[in-house]
């Protein structure tokens, strides 16, 4: 599953919400397993992005 922020960081549905109001300078996106936690599963991958 693709989910639109660096997890563990910001798990669930407002990721990109706490990101913009908590001026974050990072952000990206990260490749996950999915299992019984919501975005818990393991990191397959993860692209980071910086602005």
């Amino acid at each position: 599953m693709m989910h639109a922020s660096l997890l563990p960081a910001y798990r669930g549905r407002a990721h990109l919400n706490w990101v913009i109001i908590r001026n974050e300078r990072e952000t990206g996106v990260t490749l996950h397993r999915i299992n019984d936690v919501p975005d818990g599963g393991p990191i397959l991958a993860q692209s980071r992005r910086y602005h």
